[in-house]
């Protein structure tokens, strides 16, 4: 059987839903609302702390289909809408979705789009809901009027109501989030903070037990710290369990895409009042023009020079194994050359000039700069005279050199990202802004927020730094950070990178001694990431991971799995990891689960980091187990349980690719081979209606959206959390 590939099958499936269903291309109106996007990674086994080749690269690969829209006409029975429908899909329990485009006012609010879900057998519609936009904001009302008239008494399962109000909110969320992403599309390039638009829930006529319920997963009509109206923290690992447990139905892959469009957002970070509530520690300081314009031109004109001669670093970056694009001027307190170096001599003509000449002029520029202002700025900060600067360095994201390409093979070196980790060799850092790539906040340094619920890297918590040209941002150790640099975005982002270490925070020996005495979650998976580096798997690293688990922290028990998964934890630690989680599907709360396997632990701690925290890791590695098992007792599975195994791999390796995880990709192409093979085997025609029809093709066109979120390249280090 031939492969197919992710791209020809979402050309082919475009092509073939239109004759398959429509019968013609003027038929067919595909809904606005359903996107499909590009992927391609490796499935990988990580060990989280550890700069040793321990990572394990098991190539996979496949791709997914989009929704089959049907023209027919209804009506939403409310005082102010009726409008044709723009497509119906089929939910679960014998109730319809439908959606449409609708055209008027209401209240001087222009409305967009409404959605209801329909009793198929009686046609009376349960649950309405329409996006209005009242100048620059917009407007989310869900009624469930119908719902309390009549049926409680027809339905007694508090899931399904619920299911159905969520699905038309996500149904007018995902609309919205399409508008919010266009507006943010057009004003890219443009160096001026864009105005913003806000959303407001109305909730009506909902059941009390319902409204509580949509209240517990931070779906309310509070006012939220947010633009969305939602308090993320709690609706994320919600949005996560029912995708999951409403894998391969339509309602499921519109809260998937909902998923998909909240990662691609670009939130601008507000300086006021993040960080004290949660860690009196924590540090997150915006120091305004700290390098004068000046010395920011000069030392962009060394770097251009440096760039046209291909001289920044390329090898793999400890984070996530990437090209570093780095220039280290200062290493370990010492400069990397001296100043009197007679290579460096401006006076003596040199064509070219030798590399220590540039990295010398530049840190002759910086250093007034670096010494006599951050430093005591930062030794104010954190309350310690005894700082000092460690490392100082330059990164180059985005283009690499969009004026010196010339015939250089530059798009392998170009990189965008920087996955999201905390820093394991500084106290402190501070990255500062070379250009004006991170002013409207969109682009550039990033934090995903400590919560007091848990820690998290749900790229959809993702808050960029806006910085102007010569400012910086100094942040200690405990800060959860990345990079993202939107790759449509025509300019390269440089920036200047100073690490700050204190040997007084505690013993005088220790590597990394500010991290000596602290019990806080973080601290302790970041000594565990620390000791796994010098140490390996130990007895002492392991502790660390438990001691941080223990607290909740995602990270901690994402690292713990992969111990587990590859056998590095002894029994005796087992009843101690189940304690960690709640029971789950792949850990239930029986007896048979008293003395489980390592991999089953494994899946189980990876299970619960993946959904309740959002972890692109443990998603792709729980995904990575499952295939792994739908390979090896394929011929003992029936036709159901192969299909779910499938489901939930695709499911999941999607959740993590929307964020942002290359790793992912190769796997759905994979997955992709081993569904076709599995539906040929089964009978079934490729392509056809009922190969489209498939729930794991479904997930995996999903996946396949030309408007979709560019990952990471290159392979994870063990450094991402």
């Amino acid at each position: 059987m031939k492969p197919i590939h992710l791209i020809s099958l979402y050309i082919s499936s475009r092509a073939a839903i239109l004759n398959l269903h429509c019968g013609s291309v003027l038929a067919f109106t595909p809904s606005p609302l359903r996107h499909c996007i590009d992927i391609s990674d490796y499935a990988t086994s990580l060990s989280l702390g550890t700069n040793s080749a321990s990572t394990q690269v098991v190539p996979l690969a496949w791709r997914k289909p989009c929704y089959r829209p049907r023209s027919r006409l209804f009506y939403l029975h409310t005082s102010d809408i009726r409008f044709q429908t723009s497509y119906e899909s089929k939910m679960q329990h014998n109730i319809l979705v439908e959606e449409s485009r609708i055209e008027g006012t209401v209240d001087e609010a222009t409305l967009i789009v409404a959605a209801r879900t329909v009793d198929k057998s009686s046609g009376d519609s349960l649950c309405v809901g329409y996006l209005m936009q009242r100048d620059l904001n917009y407007e989310v009302h869900v009624s469930a009027e119908n719902l309390n008239r009549w049926a409680f008494m027809v339905y007694d399962d508090d899931d399904l109501l619920f299911d159905q109000v969520t699905t038309v909110f996500h149904t007018l969320l995902l609309k919205y989030l399409a508008i919010e992403h266009e507006a943010y599309e057009k004003q890219r390039d443009s160096h001026s903070s864009d105005t913003g638009t806000s959303i407001k829930l109305v909730l009506s006529e909902i059941p009390p037990r319902i409204l509580d319920r949509l209240h517990v997963f931070g779906i309310s009509e509070k006012e939220s710290s947010n633009t969305l109206g939602l308090d993320l923290e709690l609706y994320l690992p919600f949005l996560n369990e029912f995708i999951v447990r409403n894998r391969g139905t339509d309602h499921g892959n519109t809260a998937l895409s909902v998923m998909k469009m909240l990662c691609q957002r670009r939130v601008s970070y507000s300086f006021t009042g993040k960080i004290d509530s949660v860690r009196k520690e924590s540090i997150v300081s915006l120091q305004e023009d700290l390098l004068p314009s000046s010395a920011v031109e000069s030392v962009i004109k060394i770097i251009e020079e440096i760039k046209s001669r291909q001289l920044l670093s390329t090898n793999p970056d400890s984070v996530d194994g990437l090209p570093s694009l780095h220039l280290n001027l200062i290493s370990n307190g010492m400069p990397l050359f001296d100043a009197d170096d007679p290579g460096c001599d401006d006076e003596k003509e040199q064509a070219p000039k030798p590399f220590s000449h540039y990295i010398s002029k530049l840190t002759e520029i910086l250093h007034p700069h670096l010494y006599d202002n951050l430093l005591p700025s930062v030794r104010r900060l954190v309350n310690s005279s005894t700082v000092e600067i460690s490392d100082v360095f330059i990164r180059n994201y985005g283009v690499f050199n969009a004026i010196h390409d010339n015939n250089r093979n530059c798009d392998q070196k170009d990189r965008h990202t920087l996955s999201p980790h905390y820093d394991v060799t500084a106290y402190a850092t501070c990255v500062m802004a070379l250009d004006s790539t991170s002013s409207t906040g969109k682009n550039g340094l990033y934090t995903i927020p400590r919560s007091k619920r848990m820690s998290t890297n749900n790229a959809a918590l993702r808050q960029f730094f806006p910085m102007q040209k010569g400012d910086g941002v100094v942040h200690t150790f405990d800060i959860l950070h990345g990079v993202d640099v939107d790759p449509d975005l025509n300019r390269p982002r440089t920036s200047l990178i100073v690490w700050f270490v204190d040997s007084e925070c505690g013993v005088s020996d220790a590597r990394q001694p500010w991290l000596e005495n602290r019990t806080d979650d973080i601290s302790q998976f970041v000594s565990g990431l620390a000791s796994e580096i010098q140490n390996g798997a130990s007895a002492e690293t392991l502790e660390l991971y438990m001691s941080s688990a223990s607290q909740g922290n995602i990270f901690a028990m994402t690292a713990l799995a992969q111990f587990c998964n590859e056998g590095k934890v002894p029994e005796s630690e087992y009843q101690r990891i189940i304690g960690l989680i709640p029971p789950t599907r792949f850990l239930p709360n029986d007896e048979s689960v008293s003395h489980p396997p390592a991999k089953v632990l494994a899946n189980a701690l990876w299970y619960h980091a993946a959904i309740v925290g959002g972890n692109r890791v443990a998603q792709n590695s729980l995904a990575h187990n499952l295939m792994a098992r739908y390979v090896s007792t394929e011929s003992e599975l029936s036709v159901d349980e192969k299909q779910d195994l499938l489901l939930i791999a695709s499911v999941l390796f999607t959740m993590a690719y929307n964020q942002g995880y290359n790793n992912s990709l190769e796997s759905l192409e994979k997955l992709l081979e081993v569904e076709c093979c599995r539906l040929h085997d089964a009978g079934i025609l490729i392509p056809s209606e009922e190969f489209f029809a498939s729930p794991v093709v479904q997930v995996l066109m999903l996946s396949v959206s030309p408007s979709g979120h560019q990952c990471e390249e290159g392979s994870p280090l063990p450094y991402e959390c």
